[in-house]
């Protein structure tokens, strides 16, 4: 299948779903769960950011409810 790129160049796509057997799956891998804990190395939210994010959502919030 050919599309066009952003660049106007066409492209070439292979729609193909992987075989079963180029999926490796194992029993013995190790599962990992999530975590609501920073690792040791993650810097932290600015609280800036935060109260940025709150202040837009309130704006948008009002805007809505205004019009």
């Amino acid at each position: 299948m050919t599309v066009p790129s952003p660049s106007g160049i066409p492209c070439r796509v292979a729609l193909k779903a992987p075989a079963q057997d180029d999926i490796a799956f194992s029993q013995d891998d190790e599962h990992v769960e999530a975590s609501d804990e920073l690792a040791p190395d993650e810097p932290h939210t600015p609280g800036w950011l935060t109260a940025l994010g709150g202040a837009l959502f309130l704006v948008a919030l009002i805007w809505l409810v205004a019009s």
